[in-house]
C-alpha cells in the first residue's frame, strides 16, 4: 500500500477518508482524543498529527 497518512476528524472527513484509503493506509484522529491538538494555543496540527501516527507506526 501507499503512504500512511493521517486525517483530523471534521464534517468532510469522510470523502477524503474514501477517496485517500483506496490507495493509502489512512488514520482518522479523533480532536477530542488528541488533547495536545485540542488543548493548543499553537495550531500546529500537521506536525503533531504526523508525530502521533509515526509513534503509532513504530511501535
Amino acid at each position: 500500500m501507499g503512504s500512511y497518512i493521517v486525517i483530523e476528524s471534521s464534517s468532510t472527513w469522510y470523502w477524503a477518508y474514501r477517496i485517500l484509503s483506496e490507495r493509502h493506509n489512512v488514520t482518522l484522529s479523533n480532536p477530542l482524543k488528541t488533547k495536545a491538538i485540542a488543548e493548543s494555543k499553537v495550531k500546529t496540527d500537521s506536525l503533531t498529527l504526523a508525530s502521533l501516527l509515526r509513534g503509532r507506526i513504530y511501535s
